[in-house]
């Protein structure tokens, strides 16, 4: 049986992390493959998320997680922080990308990959939509039970997401959001929620919970918290540039609101996101709200379920490593 290398992960509070024990974690319990840790020699092929710690010299794929274009250089020099990754792209064996979106910005920025690679969107648990518990969130009896998650900056546009919602208030009275994440910038009201920090189980009791989700990042690659709200039935009402579009359409899980103008592959200012349309976005929520059994009822797990997700990683793990 083919042994997989993964670095060992005890934190897994970011995206990355939290779906690398997720797929770690599928691929031991349906016996795809024997997982191992990266940082000892006893491994077949390495799967690396970002860029390599390639120890022993071993064959690995990289998963790339995305790139820096920020033309502001906010988190540092584009150059020397992409610098590490495209080392680890030259250098690979493999590489498997969260989107289509995500395979074309690096393409568009790293110029064309030359080693085997595929599109494999990220996954969830789907069966702990009946498994897990009912945690109490004080939430209003007989509410629309709206949700957004992330880790919050100024990109994933939470000032637009209390906006529209505020403006669907005065149509929906029984609207009720709840934010969850750090560094949420907003005033208070009664009719949201702020929650700062959720453990997985407790993101999984919301969910089952929630009505919907909005999502309005801009130019995110493949954004868990939307896999995640799509493994338990909640749609998703999401902007159409980035990755997140594709989660929606291959799931059948919520509305694609084409609110946000042409994206052309270049640097832009990230933490000074244009405004979508909030007119078009608006008129997607009523949609969205007035058919919400609809749209439950249209969704299809199958592609982000982390069985199946972890099956494709491991079937592309065994191309490469049969590859000389």
């Amino acid at each position: 049986m083919l042994k997989i290398g993964l670095l060992n992960i005890r934190k897994n509070t970011s995206g990355p992390k939290i779906f690398l024990n997720k797929l770690s974690y599928a691929i031991k319990k349906n016996s795809y493959a024997k997982v191992t840790n990266a940082l000892l020699p006893f491994f077949d092929i390495a799967i690396y998320n970002s860029y390599a710690r390639n120890f022993y010299g071993k064959k690995y794929i990289l998963r790339l997680d995305g790139l820096y274009f920020d033309i502001k250089n906010t988190l540092g020099l584009n150059k020397k922080l992409n610098g590490k990754i495209f080392y680890s792209i030259k250098n690979s064996s493999g590489v498997i990308f969260q989107s289509n979106f995500s395979k074309k910005l690096f393409e568009k920025f790293y110029g064309d990959i030359s080693v085997v690679n595929t599109v494999i969107h990220n996954g969830g648990f789907t069966e702990f939509r009946k498994k897990v518990n009912h945690y109490q969130f004080e939430i209003p009896e007989r509410k629309i039970i709206v949700v957004a998650i992330a880790q919050w900056r100024r990109h994933k546009r939470l000032k637009e997401i209390v906006e529209l919602y505020m403006e669907l208030t005065q149509k929906y009275k029984n609207l009720y959001l709840i934010v969850v994440g750090a560094n949420a910038q907003m005033k208070g009201t009664d009719n949201i929620q702020y929650i700062p920090s959720l453990n997985q189980v407790e993101v999984y009791s919301l969910l089952k919970q929630a009505d919907l989700m909005f999502h309005f990042s801009w130019l995110d690659n493949c954004p868990n918290s939307v896999v995640e709200a799509l493994c338990f039935r909640v749609p998703v009402l999401c902007t159409n540039q980035g990755g997140t579009r594709e989660l929606v359409e291959i799931t059948k899980g919520g509305i694609v609101s084409e609110a946000d103008k042409k994206f052309n592959y270049e640097p832009v200012d990230l933490y000074n996101p244009p405004k979508p349309d909030m007119n078009v976005l608006y008129e997607d929520a009523v949609r969205l709200i007035e058919n919400i059994d609809f749209y439950k009822s249209q969704i299809d797990t199958s592609m982000i379920d982390i069985n199946n997700v972890a099956h494709k990683y491991v079937e592309f793990a065994k191309k490469i490593h049969s590859n000389k």
